[in-house]
């Protein structure tokens, strides 16, 4: 076997002459040339040029001159190899020792080729994409000037994506294309403790998502993937009957004793400070229609048909929580209390300072005071009770409180307990008396 030849870094005074940059040559014998041939290196430096020297001498010692011996046509297959990777700027060992790493955890050529094409596909996904803050901010944008979506709504998604922001800052600014269930799953639960808080943001997400499809900034919704939690509804009990006539004795003028209680940033006082013998027609409205209170602030008096032939109350797309219209009867203790009820200069059904008010005449019948707090839709709750043991239609029940099926009206709104038919009777044929409106008129 002729002996190896000698691997150095030497001056080559040819190139020195020709003022050449790199004039530091190493001779890389045959054997470990990536061309099967005899190659030459230059080096600016010749501390360059004995580095290489040095890594070449160990290469070859570690695994013997032999094993780079190739043959004629192995060197060609080395040539058309390398002419295939010049033009990317590579070279046969380079991409060797790239593909080596991924050979070891895939074992398997044809599945290299699948990622590597996940990739592309992503990659280019990711060129069309935008952070998720910017799609929060242009899904607003849509929603208030062009789908004309209310206030509420938007407050809503305000809400929830402001507290993403604050809570996880790197979800907001990730590409809409690179977030997963996994990472919605972990920013939620991070994020939110109540389960309807948690159920209200995946929601929300899910639109963001459906927005950013649409918008073609990524092909999926991973929101759509995460569970629904099941909510416990808490137990409401309708209001008494004595409990509603509180309610409507309490929309009059103040007392000497309310109008001196003290100045307070409390509405539930400084609204039972207030006449609030306006009050009426909302009262009356949300207890015998089940309108809910939202719907009801958005209602006018144009809106109220008493001197039709169908006495009929129309929840017009402006004021309906579900953007369609639905129609809900008048029934005759609803016709008597609006027949007397005051109308306001601008037509509305809820006067001025509403909110306020609203708690000043709960204060006054009771609520909200000496640990008595007042339930969520407890009137909507009451109307659909009382309508049930009346009636026993929950088709037509369905309809006039506005829900595409009775599920939530069976599991949500229709609670029996503690009530009879006795008390729905009571309920449906409470009336406004003599003494009441000389009470108003005090």
């Amino acid at each position: 076997m002729p002996k190896p030849s000698v691997i150095r870094c030497v001056l080559d005074e040819q190139r020195k002459a020709q003022k050449r940059k790199a004039v530091y040559r190493v001779s890389i014998p045959a054997e470990l040339s990536e061309t099967g041939k005899r190659q030459n290196r230059y080096f600016t430096t010749q501390r360059e040029g004995n580095a290489f020297a040095a890594r070449l001498r160990t290469r070859r010692n570690a695994e013997g001159s032999s094993v780079f011996q190739v043959s004629a046509s192995e060197a060609q297959l080395f040539r058309e190899a390398q002419q295939i990777l010049e033009p990317y700027g590579l070279d046969v060992f380079g991409v060797i020792k790239e593909l080596a790493p991924l050979l070891e955890q895939v074992n398997d050529v044809a599945e290299i080729r699948r990622l590597v094409r996940m990739g592309m596909e992503q990659e280019k996904r990711d060129s069309k994409s935008i952070p998720f803050c910017d799609a929060v901010s242009k899904l607003l944008e849509v929603k208030q000037h062009v789908q004309k979506r209310r206030e509420s709504t938007l407050s809503q998604i305000r809400y929830i994506t402001g507290r993403i922001g604050k809570c996880c800052p790197d979800f907001a600014v990730t590409l809409l294309s690179q977030l997963t269930t996994d990472d919605c799953r972990k920013m939620i639960d991070r994020t939110f403790k109540p389960d309807k808080q948690k159920n209200d943001a995946r929601k929300i997400l899910s639109s963001i998502f459906n927005f950013g499809i649409k918008r073609k900034w990524c092909h999926e919704n991973p929101a759509q993937a995460l569970d629904i939690i099941a909510i416990q509804e808490h137990e409401i009990h309708p209001l008494t009957p004595e409990e509603i006539a509180g309610l409507f004795q309490a929309c009059r003028p103040p007392t000497t004793e309310e109008k001196g209680m003290p100045l307070t940033s409390r509405k539930t006082v400084e609204g039972a400070r207030l006449d609030l013998t306006c009050c009426l027609a909302p009262l009356a409205i949300m207890a015998f229609s089940g309108i809910r209170p939202q719907e009801v602030t958005r209602l006018t008096w144009n809106d109220i048909f008493l001197d039709t032939p169908e006495k009929v109350i129309k929840v017009r797309s402006r004021a309906s929580k579900t953007g369609g219209t639905r129609q809900v009867n008048i029934c005759p203790a609803l016709e008597a209390w609006l027949r007397m009820a005051p109308h306001q200069e601008d037509n509305s059904i809820c006067p001025p300072q509403w909110p306020v008010r609203w708690a000043g005449l709960r204060y006054r019948a009771g609520w909200d005071v000496n640990g008595k707090r007042w339930p969520n839709d407890a009137l909507r709750h009451t109307f659909a009770s009382y309508h049930v043991l009346i009636h026993r239609n929950i088709p037509q029940l369905q309809l006039e409180m506005g829900h595409s099926s009775s599920t939530q009206i069976m599991h949500r709104y229709m609670n029996l307990s503690g009530v009879d038919q006795e008390m729905a009777e009571r309920f449906w044929n409470f009336l406004p008396e003599e003494d009441f409106q000389n009470c108003q008129n005090t």
